[in-house]
């Protein structure tokens, strides 16, 4: 029988000759699977941030993504057209000019007018505002406004010669009411026969060329620092503010006039008998007016004439 004395002995001689140290290869893969574990941790929490980030960087460059035989395609998105922006320009006159204006604007023919036989009546040259074929000059007395077109020849100048009044109105020259008020002789005409054409010639060399001004004058509040007109097809003109007063031209091609033309047989019969006919016509044809003050707000919006 084995005491226990010599169990014990034993027993501690076995554990003399037992190894537990780990080997080498087993701290090697620990230490090769915990970078590994930490990269998989951190991708499963940056994944939908970097989702959500390629998806705005997406929208924002205008791309849609495409989807539906496995593989992505990148298509861009459509915009449409910026609009077409003109500047018209402030146009002042010397004292001789001006004198010479009304003369020739009051005889609207050709040639140099007579001066003695056209007399100023006290008007004056209220503002004008011009673009590439010419420019509306308003001119007043203390009861009337008039409407002068003066067209510009093929360098660019202006052909006072060339002058002639289209529309005229009463009125007077106060202070505004409202932050945009248009009131000043405005109505529409046709320009043509290139640069320095004369009232219904058509702008260029066939119908489809003749082109008409809308302009008008009118004045503006000290909220109003800037002054737009928009076109039926959407062409923006940045009119001038000139002591506020402001001179609107804009230079589009219109769609015929419903029925015969002026001059034309059965003109004033049509107008006559179809009155909404026309107004439908004039009115879808008129730019529309807009007032902004300093931080971009709009204060009024109206049509010419």
């Amino acid at each position: 029988m084995t005491s226990d004395e010599e169990m014990i002995e034993r027993l501690r001689g076995a554990e003399r000759t037992v190894d537990v140290q780990p080997s080498g290869d087993l701290w090697a893969g620990v230490r090769a699977r915990v970078p590994g574990e930490r990269r998989r941790r951190v991708a499963r929490r940056a994944a939908p941030a970097v989702a959500c980030a390629v998806a705005a960087a997406g929208i924002a460059a205008g791309l849609t993504l495409a989807g539906g035989t496995g593989k992505a395609s990148l298509a861009p998105a459509d915009l449409p057209p910026a609009p077409r922006i003109t500047r018209l320009q402030p146009v002042t006159f010397t004292p001789d000019e001006a004198a010479h204006l009304v003369v020739e604007c009051l005889q609207s023919g050709p040639g140099p007018a007579d001066p003695a036989r056209f007399q100023p009546g006290g008007l004056t040259v209220w503002a004008a505002a011009r673009d590439v074929t010419g420019a509306t000059v308003i001119l007043s007395n203390p009861s009337t406004f008039v409407d002068c077109d003066v067209p510009a020849d093929a360098a660019g100048r202006l052909d006072i010669d060339g002058a002639y009044v289209y529309s005229w109105g009463t009125g007077h020259d106060a202070m505004p009411r409202t932050d945009l008020e248009l009131e000043h002789a405005s109505g529409s005409h046709g320009i043509g026969g290139g640069f320095g054409g004369r009232l219904g010639a058509g702008f260029g060399s066939g119908p489809g060329d003749s082109r008409t001004v809308h302009d008008c004058g009118g004045r503006v509040s000290a909220r109003v620092v800037r002054v737009t007109a928009t076109t039926p097809s959407g062409e923006i003109v940045e009119v001038p503010i000139q002591d506020g007063k402001v001179v609107v031209r804009t230079l589009q091609i219109d769609p015929p006039e419903p029925g015969p033309r002026p001059g034309e047989p059965g003109f004033e019969d049509f107008r006559r008998n179809n009155p909404t006919l026309f107004d439908d016509w004039y009115q879808a044809n008129r730019p529309v007016v807009r007032a902004y003050d300093r931080d971009g707000r709009l204060l009024a919006a109206t049509k010419v004439g």
